[in-house]
């Protein structure tokens, strides 16, 4: 099998999948040989053969950070043998641009290592990263709650099933997407909306901490951040303090008061996925506080 598939520029991807080697070193030494020999290949995904092998391991992943095409990887619920973390954090230091990194299911503990979070924080290429099923914790939460607040191009964070992540870890996640309180009127909300994760999504996050709209659910930068205003400006609204708010966060000049009746219209068009929760709402407006 192995010289058949060698050298074919029409394999552009190669998956194995639950295989049962007999001999799941060789069945390594196979994958990694087919990898090094089909420079064309741009998708690799190697799930349910557990390699217990940090040699055979340490080689397969070296060859897909030395491939010239290689963008999405997938070694789920493989590694729960073998120092799974110190092997695979070598994805994120060689400044190779992967596109997608499935890491599910490998027992992975970071031991409070900020490999990850580094890369994160460096805003690369990356658009999905998976690592569900793991041994994340609240350290890990924060690392990449704070990485997030650089990084406009990961679309989806997975790390559902990490049970080590408890309520406060989620919070951090969420106030990396949107940091905002109702009852915090005093500090500059509108900047901290602003300066959120405007782009990722987190799969696994705590659903009591916010609905999906407010989470980077709406497809699109621009379409995220005004469902985020929505919500700052709808609850200012319905408490009376968007006066306050718009007096103490923005240039008091006339020109820029002239400005916030646009502003309020503008960001009133309601972003789609919020009409289910806001079905009884009143135009955004600061006429009633005004009188």
């Amino acid at each position: 099998i192995e010289r058949a598939l060698r050298n074919k520029d029409s394999l552009l991807m190669f998956l194995l999948e639950s295989n049962h080697f007999d001999d799941t070193e060789r069945g390594v030494s196979f994958a990694t040989n087919i990898i090094k020999s089909n420079t064309m290949m741009k998708k690799f995904y190697w799930h349910g053969n557990v390699i217990s092998d940090n040699d055979a391991t340490s080689g397969l992943i070296d060859a897909l950070v030395r491939h010239p095409n290689v963008k999405n990887v997938t070694l789920s619920y493989a590694l729960q043998e073998v120092d799974s973390y110190d092997l695979v954090k070598e994805l994120f230091v060689n400044g190779k641009e992967f596109h997608i990194i499935d890491m599910e299911g490998n027992d992975i503990r970071t031991r409070g290592d900020s490999t990850i979070s580094d890369f994160l924080a460096t805003n690369p290429h990356l658009r999905k990263l998976v690592l569900c099923s793991n041994c994340l914790n609240d350290a890990d939460a924060m690392l990449f709650a704070n990485a997030l607040r650089t990084n406009n191009n990961l679309e989806l964070l997975d790390i559902d099933d990490n049970e080590e992540i408890t309520i406060a870890g989620h919070e951090e996640l969420r106030a990396a997407l949107f940091d905002y309180s109702a009852f915090d009127v005093g500090r500059t909300i509108l900047n901290a909306v602003s300066d959120s994760n405007q782009t990722c999504r987190i799969r696994g996050m705590d659903s009591s901490l916010g609905c999906d709209y407010e989470l980077n659910h709406q497809g699109g930068y621009q379409a995220n951040k005004r469902a985020k205003l929505y919500t700052v400006f709808y609850y200012g609204n319905e408490t009376g303090i968007n006066t306050q708010m718009l007096r103490t966060q923005l240039p008091q000049d006339e020109k820029t008061m002239k400005l916030v009746p646009m502003i309020l219209s503008s960001v009133n068009e309601m972003p789609a996925g919020l009409e289910e929760t806001h079905t009884e709402r009143s135009p955004l407006s600061i006429v009633f506080e005004m009188v």
